[in-house]
């Protein structure tokens, strides 16, 4: 890892790292924790590269190559939003017994978290009718978004991406979530399955792993 006046580049056998467009990879100084991750994943390559063992690199290159522009920010946010509308956490069953108990476990103390540090009131369904929030979750969120950094956004675009959750990232990015916690949120249905069928060996497993790396990867590059 090499130090420049901007911040941290990235070595590879003494060369910098570049990004996709071919600038140069430069991670703000006070994300050194973050350099040093992108690092530790370049060293950890074997002699085929593989890109998906790179989701540090991954968000550092997200947010070099594009959180910058001011347009594409803009798209970011209406995105991302769209995930609010459809946000699984919000759409409840009212049966069997034993995946409403995991709903209340998992999904309404989140909300409850959300409708207390954003002073909203998260419209819930127990239908199939697709639910509309207020005008004014969606002005406060993205009023939240546009106060992240380039790192920021690009970390919180990746939880709700993987998650499929506008709720679940904002809970890991504030901390209130671990990222088993975020995982577990993120995959109750299929919980729910593998306590009634079981777990299916080499699918349920890998899927798990990759979401926790991939959250683990977002929260990680927060660290300052």
């Amino acid at each position: 890892m090499g130090t420049t006046e901007e911040g941290y580049s990235i070595l590879l056998d003494g060369r910098p790292l570049k990004t996709p467009s071919g600038g140069q990879v430069i991670v703000p100084r006070k994300n050194q924790v973050l350099a040093l991750l992108t690092c530790a994943e370049w060293e950890g390559q074997d002699k085929i590269l593989k890109s998906y063992t790179l989701p540090v690199t991954s968000i550092v290159v997200r947010a070099i190559e594009s959180m910058a522009d001011q347009d594409i920010r803009k798209g970011v946010y209406d995105n991302l939003l769209k995930y609010v509308n459809t946000d699984a956490i919000l759409y409840h069953q009212d049966y069997p017994e034993s995946f409403v108990a995991l709903q209340n476990k998992h999904w309404m103390p989140l909300i409850e978290w959300a409708n207390k540090k954003y002073d909203i009131q998260l419209k819930i369904t127990n239908g199939i009718v697709s639910v509309k929030q207020d005008e004014r979750v969606f002005d406060i969120f993205r009023a939240k978004m546009a106060s992240f950094d380039n790192v920021e956004l690009a970390a919180f675009e990746k939880i709700v991406l993987r998650s499929k959750s506008f709720l679940i990232a904002l809970g890991l990015m504030e901390d209130h979530l671990t990222v088993d916690q975020a995982a577990d949120c993120a995959r109750l249905e299929v919980m729910h399955q593998i306590e009634k069928w079981g777990e299916v060996e080499d699918a349920h497993d890998v899927d798990r792993e990759e979401l926790r790396k991939q959250l683990g990867a977002a929260r990680c590059a927060l660290i300052r």
